[in-house]
Order: C-alpha cells, then sequence, then structure tokens
C-alpha cells in the first residue's frame, strides 16, 4: 500500500541490510575463515607425513650414518649398533604418522561444501599437499628399506677372498656389530686397507669376514680396523 512505500523510501540506506549472493560463503571474510579451517587439517597432514621421512630417515640411520661418517673421516664406532635398537620403534612411529597424513589429507570430511566458494579457493592448496604427501610417501619407502639394497650401494667392490694370491694365510673371523649389508661393505673397505691383507670379504648373512693375508697374520690390526668401523672382530680360525 501507499503508505508501506512511503516507510521504505525513508528509510536510511545504512539501516538496509543486504544479503550475501549465494556461493558466497557468508561474505569475504567467513570465506577466508572458512577455507583456513579446511587448509588447516590438510597442512597437518602434509606436515605429519614430512615427519614421517625424518623418523623413517632415523629407522635406517644404523645404515647409512656409518657411512656417512666413515666419507667424511670421522669414527663410527658403536653408531650402528646404537640405532639398530631403534629401528623397529622408529619404524612404527613412522606408519603413525604416515596414516595421520593419509587420513588428514583424504579421508577427513572438508569444512566447506563442494559448491562453497572457499572450497574453490582451496583446491591449489590440497594439489600441493597432496603432492607433499606422495612424495613423503616415497622416501619412507627408501629409507624403511634401505638396509635391504645398503651393501648394493655402499659395495666398495668385489673381492674373492678365497681366490687371492699370493696368500700366505686364509683367516676367518667372526665380527659382531654389522645390521645390515651396508655395514658389510663398510668392514670389506676397512680390512681391504691393512697393510698385508691380500684381500678381504665380509658376509652379512653369516656375520664374519674372511681376510687372506699376503704377509704373516695380524690379528691385533683386524680388531683395530673393525672397531675404528663400529664393529668387533671374535675368535678366529685358521684354513
Amino acid at each position: 500500500n501507499i503508505a508501506s512505500v512511503v516507510r521504505a523510501a525513508n528509510t536510511p540506506a545504512s539501516a538496509l541490510v543486504i544479503a550475501p549472493s549465494q556461493g558466497s560463503c557468508c561474505g569475504p571474510e567467513g570465506e577466508v575463515e572458512a577455507a583456513q579451517k579446511t587448509e588447516a587439517p590438510e597442512r597437518s597432514g602434509a606436515a605429519a607425513a614430512l615427519a614421517a621421512v625424518a623418523t623413517a630417515a632415523l629407522a635406517s640411520a644404523c645404515c647409512w650414518l656409518p657411512l656417512l661418517l666413515i666419507g667424511l673421516g670421522l669414527s663410527s664406532a658403536g653408531v650402528g649398533a646404537f640405532f639398530a635398537v631403534w629401528r623397529l620403534p622408529f619404524l612404527g612411529v613412522t606408519a603413525g604418522l604416515l596414516g595421520l597424513g593419509f587420513y588428514l589429507i583424504y579421508l577427513r570430511q572438508p569444512t566447506c561444501a563442494p559448491g562453497d566458494a572457499c572450497a574453490a579457493a582451496n583446491r591449489r592448496s590440497n594439489r600441493r599437499n597432496k603432492m607433499t604427501l606422495w612424495f613423503a610417501t616415497l622416501s619412507v619407502t627408501a629409507f624403511a628399506f634401505f638396509p635391504q639394497y645398503a651393501g648394493a650401494v655402499s659395495s666398495p667392490g668385489s673381492h674373492d677372498a678365497s681366490a687371492a694370491a699370493p696368500a700366505h694365510q686364509k683367516v676367518v673371523y667372526r665380527v659382531a656389530g654389522m645390521t645390515c649389508g651396508g655395514c658389510a661393505a663398510t668392514a670389506t673397505e676397512a680390512l681391504n686397507a691393512i697393510e698385508g691383507v691380500g684381500a678381504a670379504e665380509v658376509s652379512f648373512e653369516r656375520q664374519q669376514a674372511t681376510v687372506v693375508w699376503s704377509t704373516a697374520p695380524d690379528h691385533k690390526k683386524v680388531v683395530a680396523a673393525l672397531a675404528a668401523v663400529g664393529f668387533r672382530a671374535g675368535k678366529n680360525t685358521a684354513d
């Protein structure tokens, strides 16, 4: 009616409430807040995945850390044995962190509905977090299985101790402290550096070293060389 039209015309503009357009996700401020709430779990998932890489690296430190220290000219005595004790706990933590990352990025329900503007704003962040998660998964796999292929990666070369010539005497030592194939490669390199050793071969599976001397055997040198890289030479037998 005419009275209603007059009252509407006299209403100040500041009193008018303009409803936000459909799909704007509660206006600009609400949109940003909703986007931040949606991104937070995914960022946490990416952080958990990267933390899993760190714990996986610690789980395999029994193999790669002694090799690194030796490469830097530092002593690795006892390092491999120390980290070997913690390998399984570190792997358990790694699995938990990686699982948390997959849950937060793939399974947790988003705050925004699929058609909202704040959901569209998160697509780039979502792709980045997923890439981080899969990169972390590949890194974790490489670290977790490093002890299985460390021997092939770090092998200093093939030394057939049984075929070495000239041979003064072949001595077999029991070696304690090896935790993976990389340890055998490290021990082999240390033994072949001893003056008077014609050839040396270390077996991780048998936990022993076969040393062929081109001079008179010097068992103290073997003990010292293995101790320098973190292993212990046990009672020896001559063939």
